[in-house]
């Protein structure tokens, strides 16, 4: 519905606004109260970026490129912009983005609010390209931030999942649009981790790297690793079209999602077929896909969804074991588990382990029905033990029931996070599902401390 007044969407007490301009968004954020969500491109999962009776700031049409400097490799843009229409600017400069979301349509404002990462193996995560950001605080007022200046707000910002205000600009290193040689190779699980330290992680020539760890039995990988090469491009287009499928498409991947005998097909006769064959492609054509050419489907009772968890490499097999076993005695049906590699500096004032990490991006069909939600609960809940028991984290904010003791094991720096949202956001506007959870727990330690050091204060 619209709400006459304003000319805004409403929603079940919500509503919402989609600014063209920083200005509109400091306006909307000064003459309200309440809370204040920040949604993207409607790619989170769950909606959980939304919170009951809360202004939406919708950045999806606050979508402009404000500079480019191919020279120098950096572009300004708007927050809501997608990569998507970054690529589609800068790929006649023979430019490719340095660091994105593994698709396309993402928002930079969702990939910078959880401090996103792809298949890049030595960049880490989309930190590691931002030069700087602007962004508007609880108060209206709107700080530039970066490594140099206001390096909390960046630190805290970036990974922060809006918790601290809204990101409305970023400046991102941008890099050549380089040729690239796939090279794949079959392996078994106990085999994977020492073929990577021996022929990956200290390959120059290597920009791109992932594993697909094959369900139902987690026994066999396929490496998949892009090398700079000199060699003339086996596929002449520049970026991927991303049509819509045809219905039989999305039926054939719902299909695979949930059928162990097609596993076993894609596996065995599909994949050494597909990988054998030269392949040679634009650093941008391979970087191009979108949700729904990546396997991602949406329909009236089932949706896709991932989750990601960051393993240190020394626990990789432990974590297969355990994660194997639960997905075993949940009967959990696995689309894939995607494997990539982040450096050990992850970045962000709420990263995870410090340790060089695998992470393990768990893809899966999910029923729209509240059984099917408690079921994924109940493994999900194991599986984030699991990660936080190998010294590992997960990625904010595709799930949500975690435990308050399992997010501070997590993220170390949660209580540095706290008392920089006390003092950015002291009335605490910025919400979601998400912080909702977990600045409540936080809320009721601080009280409990307060009250212990006033007790030892009187008995003093």
């Amino acid at each position: 519905m619209i709400d006459e007044v304003s000319g805004t969407a409403v929603d079940n007490g919500s509503v919402t606004l989609k600014p063209l301009t920083e200005q509109e968004i400091i306006d909307a954020i000064v003459s309200t109260k309440g809370p204040i969500s920040v949604s993207g491109v409607h790619y989170s999962l769950g909606g959980n970026v939304r919170y009951p009776d809360s202004l939406i700031l919708d950045l999806s049409e606050f979508d402009e490129v404000l500079e480019l400097d191919v020279e120098q490799k950096l572009i300004t843009v708007q927050s809501g912009i997608s990569w998507q229409k970054i690529q589609q600017l800068i790929d006649p400069y023979d430019l490719s983005i340095k660091i994105m979301q593994g698709s396309n349509d993402y928002s930079v404002a969702g990939s910078l609010s959880v401090n996103a990462h792809s298949n890049y193996v030595a960049a880490g995560p989309v930190i590691n390209s931002v030069r700087s950001i602007r962004i508007v605080l609880a108060d209206g007022k709107v700080y530039e931030a970066s490594r140099d200046k206001n390096n909390a707000l960046f630190f805290g910002a970036i990974g922060g999942f809006g918790g601290l205000g809204v990101i409305v600009q970023a400046t991102l290193e941008l890099a050549d649009n380089i040729a690239l040689e796939r090279t794949a190779k079959f392996l078994g699980y106990n085999e994977f981790n020492q073929h990577f330290n021996d022929n990956i992680l200290d390959d120059e020539d290597i920009v791109q790297h992932q594993a697909v760890f094959y369900p139902p039995n987690y026994e066999t990988l396929l490496d998949i690793s892009w090398r700079k090469t000199d060699k003339p491009v086996t596929d002449a287009r520049r970026l991927q079209s991303n049509e819509i499928e045809p219905w039989w498409e999305s039926a054939l991947a719902n299909w695979k999602s949930r059928s162990a005998l097609l596993h076993r097909f894609q596996k065995n006769l599909i994949d050494p077929v597909k990988y054998q064959k030269e392949m040679v492609v634009m650093r941008n054509l391979e970087n191009s896909y979108n949700l729904r050419s990546s396997g991602f489907i949406n329909s009236t009772t089932s949706t896709m969804v991932m989750q990601e968890y960051l393993i240190p490499v020394k626990r990789f097999e432990i974590f297969v074991f355990n994660m194997r076993d639960i997905f075993d005695r949940h009967d959990v049906d696995i689309f894939k588990v995607l494997i990539s590699y982040l450096p050990q500096d992850h970045g962000g004032l709420l990263k995870g382990s410090s340790a060089h990490s695998f992470s393990f991006r768990v893809i899966y069909q999910q029923e729209k029905s509240k059984v099917s939600q408690q079921l994924v609960e109940a493994w999900t809940r194991e599986l984030i033990a699991a990660a936080v028991n190998s010294g590992g984290s997960y990625i904010l904010p595709y799930i949500i029931p975690d435990s308050v003791q399992q997010f501070v094991r997590a993220f170390p720096g949660s209580d540095y996070f706290y008392e920089l949202k006390e003092k950015a956001d002291p009335e605490n506007r910025f919400k979601n599902l998400f912080w909702e959870q977990h600045l409540a727990a936080y809320n009721v330690k601080q009280e409990a401390l307060r009250n212990l050091r006033t007790t030892s204060s009187e008995k003093n």
